[in-house]
């Protein structure tokens, strides 16, 4: 069930003291995992916009995940459901958990937390959970297992990679190895032996991140952002002639701007959105499609409908070609046994004409 099995869930991050003449207008159910928008959901007047909103019931749209979390959801909440899914990675599986949002959405908080490189707390993301949870895995298994492991930590800002561990500001390339398969195996990999030592690697590549400051967020990212964190496994009964090389994915992908929000543009106008605008031109392409595809299923059943009718239209001529070549058969029996029949008295026929004709010779010579 874990393997290569997509998971898709929701947060919603309740409203803050910056959010000021909004109400909330969605509804979570975390039971049926579902999320309901209702159109109309600010307004200065709070009550006044609730009223409008359950006067315009019409206005909603209903989506399913495979997860909900409201906004009352804890950091440890969020984590227990991915905590099996980061565990396989010292089992051979590849892992990868990806935030997607608007700015200001929570994707930072989700990932990371309220501050990068401070203590594990109640309030401490998915990445410093994650690592925590898999080194205090392989201490529990030191007695028959040994891992290793590093870390990499590089953004794609402006449609190119950049290695955030290192000075160098040289552009990396995506390439296929030998042993390791897909990855970037120029950017700067760091051992590491404990969740500080990552944390101290994520807080300098952090300072090196391309940000922005908007309205929404004083600290906005202007990138995405990829932490690699490659484990090397080997049982111990074996030595190293067997191990395992996977890698845990954590990336948080660049906040995408809601341009019609007033005010919520960014500060610093020079700052480079082409990557926001490829996922959103991309999300637009896959929409478009589903459209596309919704148009094409009606005609496809119709045509699975006329195929089927087709089908059995076959069917009752095949049964029919079947009868007749039966028929066919039999007739062709039947000519053939009265043909040796015709063919035994006309035998029989010539043999007395033939005693018939030496009758009468002797007859005619005496």
């Amino acid at each position: 069930d874990l393997k290569g099995k997509i998971r898709v869930y929701c947060r919603v991050r309740p409203l803050l003291s910056t959010d000021h003449g909004n109400v909330e207008c969605v509804e979570c159910s975390e039971t049926e995992s579902q999320l309901t928008l209702r159109k109309g959901g600010t307004a200065n007047n709070g009550a006044s916009s609730w009223r409008k909103i359950k006067e315009s019931i019409e206005d909603t749209k209903t989506f399913t995940f495979d997860k909900m979390f409201s906004s009352a959801a804890s950091q440890e909440k969020i984590y227990a459901d991915m905590q099996p899914l980061v565990r396989c990675v010292l089992d051979g599986f590849n892992v990868c958990v990806l935030a997607y949002g608007q700015t200001g959405s929570g994707k930072t908080y989700t990932m990371t937390g309220p501050k990068i490189g401070g203590a594990f707390c109640e309030t401490s993301g998915v990445n410093i959970r994650a690592l925590d949870d898999l080194f205090c895995i392989a201490g529990e298994r030191a007695a028959s297992y040994t891992y290793d492991f590093e870390v990499q930590m590089v953004e794609i800002y402006n449609e190119q990679l950049r290695d955030l561990l290192t000075t160098q500001q040289t552009v990396l390339e995506i390439k296929k190895d030998a042993r390791r398969g897909w990855g970037t195996p120029d950017a700067r990999r760091i051992k590491v032996c404990s969740v500080q030592d990552v944390v101290e690697c994520m807080r300098e590549g952090d300072k090196s991140r391309s940000t922005g400051s908007t309205s929404m967020n004083e600290r906005s990212s202007r990138s995405h952002c990829v932490v690699t964190v490659q484990v090397t496994g080997k049982m111990l009964s074996t030595g190293s002639k067997k191990q395992t090389e996977e890698n845990l994915e954590l990336v948080q992908l660049l906040g995408q701007q809601a341009s019609e929000l007033k005010g919520k543009a960014p500060k610093n106008a020079a700052v480079p959105m082409k990557a926001g605008a490829r996922l959103s031109t991309q999300a637009g392409a896959a929409l478009n499609l589903s459209k596309e595809a919704n148009l094409v299923d009606p005609l496809v059943a119709q045509l699975r409908i006329e195929n089927s009718a087709l089908s059995k239209e076959l069917g009752t001529v095949n049964k029919s070609n079947v009868r007749l070549k039966h028929d066919n058969e039999a007739r062709m029996r039947e000519l053939e046994e009265k043909t040796d029949a015709l063919n035994e008295k006309q035998k029989r026929h010539a043999l007395n004409c033939l005693a018939l004709t030496r009758y009468l010779a002797r007859v005619h010579a005496a």
